[in-house]
């Protein structure tokens, strides 16, 4: 099984215990990372635009502030146009970096379940991924798993 098996989670007396299946640290760093690149391309990118005084990148936009450029600034311009390619290129690619690595973790967390020998008690937290759920009552041998609507249970036989 692909997942966590116990005998009970919480108590009577206490409140807010909390079980859960969340991706791999190692998934989670590589997630971080791919963020921090897309933000960091996007403020570079953000910047280039400013300087070139237009606000999306679009073809004719390019060709006619190269049009516009007096001949003696256009190198200046064609280095910024070559900068803002590559940085887009990068972003791209962190972006789709991320992408797969969300992929792969959904697929991981989508077989994952939370099995319980006896029982769980009112007010536990269950998370798997970024679902969580509140059990409202005690629940007597539950079998968690990732549902499309968030997180569902039923009774284990």
């Amino acid at each position: 099984m692909n997942g966590i098996e116990a005998r009970s989670i919480g108590s009577e007396t206490t409140k807010q215990t909390r079980i859960g299946l969340t991706p791999a640290p190692e998934t989670v760093a590589r997630l971080h990372k791919a963020g921090q690149g897309i933000e960091a391309c996007q403020e570079n990118i953000l910047r280039i635009l400013r300087t070139l005084g237009i606000r999306d990148v679009t073809v004719p936009d390019l060709h006619l502030i190269l049009e516009r450029t007096p001949i003696s600034q256009r190198m200046r311009v064609r280095e910024m146009l070559d900068k803002l390619k590559r940085w887009t290129a990068t972003k791209e690619q962190a972006t789709e970096t991320q992408r797969q690595l969300q992929v792969q973790s959904d697929r991981v967390l989508e077989k994952a379940e939370i099995r319980i020998g006896e029982k769980v008690f009112a007010d536990v937290v269950v998370q798997i991924g970024e679902e969580t759920l509140t059990v409202p009552e005690d629940l007597d041998r539950p079998r968690f798993f990732k549902a499309p609507d968030g997180i569902g249970w039923q009774p284990t036989p």
